[in-house]
């Protein structure tokens, strides 16, 4: 009598499976060494190839953004309840690494061109490294 396919085990029902010898599993190492090696020689090509670099440093370049002068930041703090703007600049000089100023001004325009007459830079100058807190609205 013949057994229902329900009751064969998994292997019975997939009889390609058994017949699977050693004819498909003795390559496999075999395929796994010849990448592995191969893989390490095609890393070592590619990264001891030269590069495309200049030979030398190249200093004489200017840079798209410039600090003004010595000046790193220039925060300003306006106070519209008293009416006056407190500002700190934060320099790179070694001697006056940070000064505060404070003014009985609101307006944006006359406080950039405050900072810019006290410092000595240009307004546009001023326009790059300064931020604005406006307090008490």
């Amino acid at each position: 009598m013949a057994i229902p396919p329900s009751q064969l085990k998994f292997w019975h029902r997939l009889p390609s499976w058994r017949s699977l010898g050693i004819e498909l599993w003795w390559p496999l190492p075999l395929l796994g060494i010849t990448f592995w090696l191969g893989g390490g020689w095609l890393t070592n090509w590619v990264l001891s190839q030269p590069y495309g670099t200049m030979d030398r440093l190249q200093a004489d370049i200017q840079l798209g953004v410039q600090t003004a002068g010595n000046v790193v930041a220039i925060t300003a703090a306006v106070n519209l309840a008293e009416g006056r703007t407190t500002v700190r600049v934060k320099t790179i000089d070694a001697t006056l690494q940070d000064q505060e100023m404070a003014w009985p001004v609101t307006d944006l325009n006359e406080i950039e061109a405050l900072i810019a007459n006290e410092l000595g830079l240009s307004i546009s100058e001023v326009r790059q490294v300064a931020r604005y807190h406006i307090l008490n609205q």
